[in-house]
């Protein structure tokens, strides 16, 4: 009786993946008692339908210690392998620790004595980083950074092709180093039509995520069978929000999800109140919105916050004024080059105005500015250039007073002083039809796609504050003014 129920059971895993992922739990994690939750039978579902052909690209957003690896990178694959073993693997993430680490669980899962008496599947070769079965199937560990492979599979799983800071904007690019190697080692393994998992938490406005669905788009059964099919759970329920000004997509919460209360938690089980409160307090909002909330950029706004800044309609005069560039040519054509004016009287600072063009008229552009502004405004630019550039820029601005700075420090320390004098209420912004989207980008930063302007107000910024300071010419930032 006892035999007749264990492969009945077998039958049952073999049919369900939850079934399969509760009769091997012990296997892989032989010291923790298994928790369930309807997520994950929701993961489950989904893996199934690409395991069935329905669906070729998935996206799984979910926050961390959710059993998201568990799930997708070991117990769906020994799964698969429990009915057809000629299937192939290959594995990613940011370091090749983590796929080793899962390719060493799911080797112990199918050797388990449990495993190789309810199937057929036999490993001829179990390798850290390569396990080969009898029936020509294998499983490859790499990362993003990973030497490539020729290997064609019929699974790529990307499980965390980014750490958590790689979502800076000074480490974008990490960000784009790994959206290549998706699409490189996608574009160069065709061969079988691998479906395609990528799994992780949001870290940034241009992250795989945002990649890999504005590449195929979403999908659709009937009008688009191979866009991207998308989980996506955030720690706390966020209802459904129309589209507004501020935020023109609105927020269609995912259907799958089974919460309807505003702020519910996702696994209350696993992660109560309390503890999801100490995780926020040592993430931070910028990483907690990101990592928890699937939202790259907090509500609100990143580093800098919408309600710091008060809307005025004219500069003080006798003001001081500082026209910051930055010359942002990316080879995507993703950042403008962007000139932002700045005025200053006492400790209040005045954003004045943003102006912008397409690459090919920066110089033009520069000139016809400095004309405008007057030779009383200083000009500063960021030495992101080259040296016959900057050069260049000197001989074209002969007769004002331009400067360029060496850009040693990261993004978000340059500006950091501007934002010390925001958050103390000190900078206003001049009534203009460019406020919105320098208010968009500023609160963005630094996860979001553009950050050309925050450069350019802080080497604005910079300028202004200069101070002498005591033996001869010595330059510093002063400290916020509250």
């Amino acid at each position: 009786m006892h035999i007749l129920r264990s492969f009945t059971h077998s039958s049952l895993a073999k049919q369900s993946l939850p079934d399969f992922i509760r009769l091997f739990w012990p296997i892989v994690e032989p010291t923790r008692k298994l928790s369930w939750n309807w997520h994950l039978d929701e993961l489950c579902n989904v893996l199934s339908l690409v395991t069935s052909g329905k669906i070729k690209y998935l996206i799984v957003n979910v926050p961390p210690g959710t059993m998201k690896s568990l799930c997708i990178s070991v117990f769906w694959p020994a799964w698969e392998w429990s009915s057809d073993p000629s299937l192939r693997y290959l594995t990613a993430s940011y370091t090749d620790k983590n796929t080793i680490r899962d390719n060493n669980r799911v080797r112990d899962l199918v050797r388990s004595d449990l495993y190789q008496s309810h199937y057929s599947l036999r490993l001829a070769k179990a390798g850290e980083e390569r396990m080969d079965t009898t029936a020509k199937g294998w499983r490859i560990a790499t990362s993003v950074d990973g030497q490539g492979t020729g290997d064609h599979p019929n699974r790529l799983i990307i499980d965390d092709p980014l750490k958590a800071k790689d979502s800076l904007s000074e480490t974008r690019a990490k960000i784009n180093n790994a959206n290549n190697w998706i699409d490189t080692t996608v574009s160069t393994r065709v061969a079988l039509d691998p479906a395609i998992i990528l799994v992780m938490q949001r870290l940034h406005e241009l992250d795989p995520t945002y990649h890999m669905e504005s590449k195929s788009g979403p999908y659709d059964s009937v009008s688009n069978p191979l866009g991207v099919y998308k989980l996506c759970f955030p720690m706390h329920y966020r209802a459904y929000e129309p589209p507004t000004d501020i935020d023109p997509k609105g927020y269609i919460p995912d259907p799958r999800d089974h919460r309807t209360i505003p702020g519910e938690l996702l696994w209350p089980e696993q992660w109560s109140e309390e503890k999801v409160k100490k995780e926020e307090e040592m993430l931070g909002p910028f990483a907690s919105a990101g990592q928890l909330e699937q939202r790259p950029i907090p509500l609100g706004g990143g580093l800098f916050k919408r309600d710091w800044f008060e809307i005025v309609d004219a500069v003080p005069e006798k003001s001081i004024r500082c026209r910051g560039w930055d010359i942002a040519e990316t080879e995507d054509g993703g950042d403008w080059p962007r000139g932002v004016k700045i005025a200053r009287l006492g400790g209040t600072f005045y954003v004045e105005s943003v102006v912008s063009a397409r690459s090919t008229l920066v110089d033009a552009l520069i000139k016809s500015t400095a004309e405008i502004d007057g030779k009383r405004c200083k000009i500063r630019e960021g030495s992101g250039s080259g040296k016959a550039t900057i050069k260049s820029r000197s001989m074209l601005l002969i007769g004002y007073d331009f400067d360029f700075s060496p850009e040693t420090d990261s993004k978000i320390e340059r500006a950091n002083p501007f934002r010390a004098q925001c958050h103390a209420g000190n900078v206003k912004i001049v009534r203009g039809l460019w406020n919105e989207e320098y208010l968009s980008e500023l609160c963005s930063f630094p996860a979001g796609k553009f950050d050309d302007q925050v450069d350019a107000s802080s080497n604005a910024f910079n300028e202004l504050v200069k101070v002498i300071t005591g033996f001869g010419l010595t330059w510093g930032p002063e400290r916020a003014i509250r």
